[in-house]
């Protein structure tokens, strides 16, 4: 693995839709190879991997300082060329661990990474120093440039998927309803992802309730966190039998063929990669257009208003169009999908960025 291009992450590649893992599959369509530095795994190497065993609880705050030694350690060991952080922190602690920012490239997945006073210094230090910032999205770089990072010194790179492997482990419709123990007739509205406030889940859950004369229709959420509970409330009080919490699953985007819509009704989103992946899964797609959202799904797909009547009024009018209008949208954004956001194009940006960091020797 020494002088290789490093990967650096928590945990290592996931196969699917994990950024990391896509990083690796469109470098290696150029011949480019990435070794990966995996500081939360169990410690020990494998084939282009070296986990470190670190503790989660000691990446916060003034406890990372502990770190440095053996993070150190693996960068001798390493020695790459350059490196790339899709965090924050992973980018602090290898630059006080001794990693060059010069060599350096972070890529910003969302806003909060410059949310404290402290941290856009120590970011603007690191940056002065020749560390590249990253956007996932042009609203991200927006983001970036209010909390004072000059748009000009941010490349965006937007996120990707392999659009034909992802295609590939799509489960048919009937198997992916049966898998998620959802009845087989009938309209089912779906979406994905963390159970959090600024997913907006509550405004789907509201608007089941506030279907009017349209179609009926069900919502299934997949996913978990800390606001189960009170959409589970919710749900109960608005629309009672209209809605269910599945849990998490792992590589959700099997299952999108169950629904008939995805909504994507977030409150803010760096990228929005459930939008790309309903995309890529042939599904029709609604979202609330915020952040990255309207880059990735394209026109015709963002919703007008926030309140629940506008959520239920768009997905009636999605549910109640045409089968062949349905068809042609859906074929759309799958071409859109191949287009701008498959391997091809994302590792063709990277080597952009990376220049001649990508020549392996």
């Amino acid at each position: 693995m020494s002088g290789d291009l490093l990967q650096v992450g928590y945990a290592p590649p996931a196969a699917g839709s994990d950024p990391q893992h896509t990083l690796e599959r469109a470098l290696a369509r150029h011949g480019v190879g990435v070794a990966h530095l995996a500081l939360l795994a169990p410690p020990g190497a494998g084939p282009g991997r070296l986990g470190l065993g670190l503790a989660a609880a000691d990446l916060k705050g003034r406890r990372r300082r502990r770190l440095v030694p053996a993070v150190a350690a693996a960068l001798a060991r390493l020695a790459p060329r350059a490196w790339i952080a899709h965090r924050y922190r992973v980018a602090d602690l290898l630059c006080a661990a001794g990693a060059e920012p010069g060599t350096g490239h972070l890529l910003v997945h969302g806003s909060g990474v410059l949310a404290r006073r402290a941290r856009r210094r120590r970011l603007a230090a690191l940056c002065s120093r020749g560390l590249r910032l990253l956007a996932v999205s042009e609203a991200v770089r927006e983001d970036l440039a209010r909390a004072g990072i000059p748009a000009g010194d941010v490349t965006v790179v937007r996120n990707a998927l392999d659009v034909e492997a992802t295609r590939a482990r799509l489960l048919p419709r009937a198997a992916a309803r049966q898998a998620l123990d959802l009845p087989a007739a009938g309209p089912w509205v779906g979406a994905v992802g963390r159970l959090i406030p600024k997913k907006g889940f509550d405004r789907l859950v509201r608007a089941a309730g506030a279907a009017g004369t349209g179609p009926r229709w069900n919502l299934a959420l997949i996913g978990e966190g800390r606001e189960r509970r009170a959409l589970t409330a919710l749900a109960r009080r608005v629309a009672p039998e209209r809605v269910r919490l599945l849990g998490a699953h792992a590589d959700a985007v099997r299952y999108l063929p169950a629904f008939d819509l995805v909504c994507v009704p977030s409150r803010d989103e760096g990228f929005g990669l459930v939008a790309l992946e309903a995309l890529v899964a042939g599904v029709p797609l609604r979202t609330s257009g915020v952040g990255g959202l309207g880059e990735v799904a394209g026109p015709g797909t963002q919703v007008p208003g926030t309140d629940p009547m506008a959520w239920s009024g768009a997905i009636a009018a999605v549910l109640e169009a045409p089968a062949a209008q349905r068809a042609a949208e859906t074929a759309a954004g799958l071409g859109r999908a191949a287009e701008r956001f498959g391997l091809e194009a994302y590792g063709a940006a990277w080597l952009a960025v990376l220049g001649p960091a990508s020549r392996n020797t």
